[in-house]
């Protein structure tokens, strides 16, 4: 096991396709978001990174993290606001994508 965690490092991330400027984000539903971005390092990705990768539009994102009373800076990442509230970085993710998600 600690072999692992020292060559996990040197791994290669895996590749995502950025959203062409201007696309319409997809709908998500919370399993779509499981299956799509699980062990993708969802944590240490930022919150601007992951709206130019899903071509998700800032406000209505803006207003999903406000019903959840989170607040999250366009430079802060998944795992710093997933700690405020104590839960997983992909429920945080979720509350970003999934329309009418919500933390328990």
């Amino acid at each position: 096991m600690n072999i692992f965690q020292a060559i996990k490092k040197f791994e290669a991330a895996p590749f995502v396709a950025a959203a062409p400027v201007g696309a319409k984000a997809p709908g998500y539903m919370a399993d779509s978001v499981d299956e799509k971005f699980a062990g993708t390092g969802v944590g240490r990705k930022a919150l601007a990174e992951m709206i130019h990768q899903t071509g998700a539009d800032p406000a209505k994102i803006k207003e999903r993290l406000a019903k959840n009373k989170l607040e999250m800076k366009d430079d802060e990442t998944f795992h710093d606001a997933a700690g405020k509230r104590k839960v997983n970085p992909m429920e945080v993710l979720k509350v970003v994508l999934v329309d009418g998600y919500g933390l328990k």
